[in-house]
């Protein structure tokens, strides 16, 4: 459970607080409104306040609506003697979700956070299940007959176990996110948070507040307190997603974390100190980021600890078949058909592309091929143009690209094209995110 937080201004009620939660390891107490403030400030995570109306400094309401605003999902209940409607209707209208008078029944307390701890544990057994259909369904992606992702499975079993920083370098859509969930699952750290951060989604003024948090009024729009991604996996994993888009004031802020696990919120100037273990990715050579001044060597070396390297489809075609009926397997039961199957000439189209969009262009290929099929057996016809296109399909499949940056650019302006410059849908084309569609087009200065 997370900490309970008392506030009391009479010694006897603290002494009988001290002797009811006496089993519970994490409860705060404060004497007065203000040390209640102070104390909610420097808290990881408060889940209950026990809260007197009647408080020296600040006011039980003020210190509602302080825990309400720091951690949202708190349970605020005020406890006074004051037998008042108004003060009651106050509580009520700062967030609190009780308010008792004293003398209170010793029992109705230990209900209370008895109450609070059993919608955790549900909470908490929601989220593992959820995680456990997620790795069923998705992290499918990142295992298959190949020897290369045979090779990569085997070095990351090798190494989930260790609280190593790690660099996940593959092409967009080849499932660097499902590898890292991977790890995180096989480490020590599972039952802890998994976040995800894309570093290319946010603007650079930002990606440092939703890494590290920002203190209420630190710039224009900030109205409250922020705790930052890093804060909210203290103790589990964070995936930085297109590291190499980071800006470098961002760069020296993560060093520090990597360094010295410490970090300041943007506009604070307490040192808050965080226990995460790091994963890394990117679609592009990070020493030629280096090399270009865009990226710091101590960071990138500091990262670079343990690499792992994502094949793209078309190194792994093999296993295509095997990929494509786990996604037929899903989309046939999400939208209620009959198990849907490809006849032959689909499944040449599928090995004859060259996927630039690898494994999540291939899904999302399998998902328009279900839902537009009449009948169970897939045929060419419900398969996406950009597979089929002689125009844009056949060149790209005879040969390679002469580099990875000219034929990106090229992809992203066909997609443009095919879906009359509109982002969401050529993004879905792409097998890409929106943000990360707009971050490229702003690479290549293309305009919409």
């Amino acid at each position: 459970m997370n900490s309970i937080l008392v506030v009391d201004d009479n010694p006897e009620i603290m002494t009988i607080y001290r002797r009811l939660l006496r089993k519970y390891p994490h409860v705060l107490y404060a004497e007065s409104g203000t040390r209640a403030l102070e104390l909610i400030k420097a808290a990881g995570n408060i889940s209950l306040g026990l809260i007197d109306f009647d408080l020296p400094g600040a006011t039980g309401v003020e210190v509602i609506r302080e825990l309400k605003r720091t951690f949202p999902s708190a349970d605020g209940v005020v406890i006074t003697a004051l037998d008042d409607v108004q003060a009651a209707v106050e509580s009520i209208q700062a967030g609190a979700i009780r308010y008792i008078t004293k003398p209170f029944n010793v029992q109705e307390i230990i209900s209370l956070v008895e109450q609070k701890l059993e919608k955790e544990r549900l909470e908490a057994r929601v989220d593992e299940l959820q995680s456990i259909l997620y790795r069923t369904d998705r992290s499918f992606m990142v295992v298959g007959k190949s020897n290369a992702m045979h090779k990569l499975m085997e070095l990351t079993d090798s190494i989930s176990g260790m609280d190593v920083t790690i660099l996940i370098l593959g092409a967009t859509g080849t499932g660097k996110d499902l590898l890292a969930r991977v790890i995180h699952e096989k480490s020590g750290r599972a039952e802890n948070p998994f976040v995800i951060t894309d570093c290319a989604v946010l603007t650079e003024k930002l990606i440092e507040s939703d890494l590290f948090g920002h203190q209420k009024g630190a710039f224009t729009g900030a109205h409250e307190l922020r705790r930052g991604k890093f804060e909210r996996a203290n103790g589990g994993t964070i995936f930085l997603n297109e590291i190499d888009t980071l800006p470098l004031a961002a760069q020296s802020k993560l060093l520090r974390v990597l360094e010295d696990g410490e970090m300041e919120r943007v506009g604070g100037s307490a040192t808050i100190t965080v226990d995460v273990r790091i994963i890394a990715a990117s679609n592009r050579d990070l020493e030629s980021a280096v090399d270009e001044g865009l990226f710091r060597r101590d960071l990138f070396h500091r990262l670079n600890v343990v690499t792992l390297y994502l094949p793209p489809l078309k190194e792994r075609k093999e296993d295509i078949p095997l990929l494509a009926s786990h996604f037929l397997s899903i989309y046939s039961k999400k939208y209620g058909k009959e198990d849907c199957r490809l006849d032959e000439a689909a499944y040449n189209i599928l090995f004859s592309y060259s996927w630039p969009g690898n494994i999540r262009e291939l899904e999302h290929a399998i998902e328009r091929a279900v839902i537009t099929a009449k009948n169970p057996v897939i045929t060419v016809k419900n398969l996406p143009e950009l597979l089929l296109g002689t125009e844009s399909g056949s060149s790209r499949l005879s040969c390679d690209p002469p580099t990875m940056a000219e034929s990106e650019e090229v992809l992203i302006r066909e997609a443009l094209s095919k879906s009359g410059a509109n982002l969401s849908r050529a993004a879905e084309l792409l097998g890409i995110a929106r943000g990360t569609l707009y971050s490229k087009m702003r690479k290549y200065g293309i305009e919409k």
